[in-house]
């Protein structure tokens, strides 16, 4: 099994809690239109979610975490017949 990254984006935990959503959506969403021919429109959306719970999680911590990391990876399997 091998593992690639076709996606990320990373910054201080400060950064992402007030960074605008539509810019992180952006730098996710630029690596993965390189990366893939197909249609990544729920992949897309997904981050949307996640990207807003996730940042009015860190808001409410008296202090925020070091740092963020998102990734999207793909896993390739080998399967024997």
């Amino acid at each position: 099994m091998t593992s690639n990254t076709r996606s990320f984006f990373a910054s201080s935990g400060a950064d992402f809690i007030t960074k605008d959503p539509q810019t992180i959506l952006g730098v996710l969403a630029v690596r993965v239109g390189l990366q893939h021919a197909g249609d990544e429109t729920q992949q897309i959306k997904a981050w949307e979610r996640q990207i807003a719970l996730l940042q009015s999680a860190l808001k409410v911590l008296d202090n925020p975490p070091d740092g963020v990391l998102l990734e999207r990876t793909t896993v390739y399997r080998a399967f024997e017949a």
